[in-house]
């Protein structure tokens, strides 16, 4: 067995123990194991120390929530166990009874939580019912609007729908403004009219589980079993596929829906207003609008883009774009001139995807790469589009004999010469000042250079441009550019 450092990471430890493993089959499920552990945490770096039962049950629902069975979960949690007992004996890592404990957790969950499948295209289906809503009339109508509003506005129980008063709806999101303007009478109490002062309880929760189960039929959202909180339900799973955690999607919930597995393990969080705004917020996003948008992934070590591009061929992946940026290299082999692509920055790549499909796809290749997140919530960071213009203008203004650096690691000293080489400013030249920390935000910039530039009257002011967008250049080539604005 190779020695191991007391501070060796967790991947790799896990990784090498893999390896020694001869027998060919259980390295295979050792490795699924690991494949998928990895996957979940999604670019955290842990320690030893930070397996705890908590852990393992969020790790749990993840599973569930990608559609593993309860046998397949518990099997990857077993494995994990084993590789974790491999640290435990060499003094790396602390008993943990977490694996056992959460393992019979999932082993023990009722058979009627597993009736409704997890349907991994469910927001899509929810945009179409959106969609469709304007050409419906009559009893479809209102199935489509009672299970949109029910959605929309964090998952009503049939109770609560039946009850809503017309003047109940105090929100700013058009869609539901519009439902309320749809239905709201004069001389009506309820908004919804069900009929409510002919109907006992029992009766209304009837009435409206059918209509849900007419709305969602008609988009193929097929549900043997709909519960009161059906609406709950798919709320909470919109928001998972929005990347927020299960604890905190509890917390803002309120209530847990009682036949969904993937929230059955894991206990509410304290989550705290902004956070539920944000969280009820993208929800709406992506089920009325849920556009394209850039991010940033970056390749894990030893794992190249062309085994990246072959799991998502394999996968059947389609992302509607991605943007990895290469500078081309000539070199000579015997007397030909050949040329390669080589990465301006290896391994930091871009694409375009909708918010809703980027945690499947991590789920997919988490193993490969990790993506980018920021803030309190660890949401996947969305680069904004004019920064992603900006950082495409300059990549594509590189020639072959610059020297190209990640952004911010050029040394440049004050009174620098420098040109501008993408972006607004684009062929100005001009004298760098100072550099100055911005805002903090996604990659490629998090700093920016103040720079003066000369207008045509010899006369500098200042302007604040990304490291990406700027070039040192010689004195000569400062006077040259100036004197030929001026002329």
């Amino acid at each position: 067995m190779c020695p191991v450092s007391a501070t060796v990471g967790v991947y790799d430890f896990f990784r090498t123990r893999i390896e020694e493993v001869r027998n060919e089959r259980s390295a295979g499920s050792l490795k699924q194991a690991y494949s998928a552990f990895v996957r979940f945490l999604g670019g955290r770096t842990i320690g030893f120390a930070d397996f705890t039962e908590e852990l393992l049950l969020e790790w749990g629902a993840w599973l569930l929530a990608g559609s593993y069975t309860r046998k397949t979960s518990a099997y990857y949690i077993k494995h994990l166990s084993a590789l974790y007992g491999k640290a435990i004996e060499e003094g790396l890592a602390e008993e943990c009874g977490g694996f056992g404990r959460v393992r019979r957790r999932i082993l023990d969950l009722p058979d009627i939580m597993f009736v409704n499948e997890v349907d991994p295209k469910l927001d899509d289906k929810l945009r179409r019912l959106v969609r469709n809503r304007c050409c419906l009339r009559g009893e479809h109508r209102l199935a489509a609007d009672l299970v949109l509003f029910a959605v929309l506005n964090g998952g009503l129980a049939f109770d609560c729908l039946a009850n809503f008063r017309k003047d109940g709806y105090a929100g700013g999101n058009p869609l539901l403004a519009d439902i309320v303007a749809s239905y709201s009478r004069p001389r009506c109490k309820y908004l919804f009219p069900l009929k409510q002062s002919q109907r006992s309880g029992r009766q209304l929760r009837s009435r409206i589980r059918s209509l849900f189960a007419d709305a969602l039929e008609s988009v193929g959202i097929l549900m043997p079993n709909i519960s009161d909180d059906v609406a709950l339900d798919m709320w909470c799973m919109t928001a998972l596929k929005c990347d927020f955690a299960p604890s905190s999607i509890l917390g803002c919930a309120g209530r847990r829906p009682v036949l969904n597995p993937v929230f059955a393990l894991v206990a509410p969080a304290a989550a705290p207003g902004r956070t539920c705004g944000r969280m009820r917020e993208a929800v709406c996003r992506v089920l009325t609008e849920n556009p394209e948008q850039w991010f940033a992934m970056q390749l894990r070590p030893h794992v190249g883009y062309d085994r990246l591009q072959a799991r998502m061929r394999h996968l059947g992946i389609v992302v509607p774009e991605i943007y990895y940026p290469c500078e081309e290299i000539a070199g000579k082999i015997g007397r030909k001139l050949v040329y390669e692509k080589r990465p301006v920055i290896p391994g930091l790549l871009f694409f375009r995807s909708r918010i809703s499909e980027v945690a499947p796809l991590f789920r997919s290749i988490g193993d490969l790469a990790w993506c980018y997140r920021e803030g309190a919530d660890r949401l996947y960071a969305v680069i904004p589009e004019k920064q992603m213009e900006e950082y495409r203008a300059a990549i594509d203004g590189f020639t072959s004999d610059m020297e190209i650096r990640p952004a911010g690691t050029f040394v440049l000293e004050e009174g620098d010469r420098v040109e501008v080489i993408g972006g607004n400013f684009a062929g100005k030249v001009g004298t760098f000042g100072r550099q100055v920390v911005s805002q903090k935000g996604m990659v490629p910039q998090r700093v920016v250079y103040r720079l003066m530039l000369p207008d045509r009257n010899g006369i500098e002011w200042v302007v604040d441009a990304s490291p990406a967008l700027v070039k040192k250049i010689s004195e000569e080539r400062y006077q040259s550019v100036l004197e030929d604005s001026i002329g």
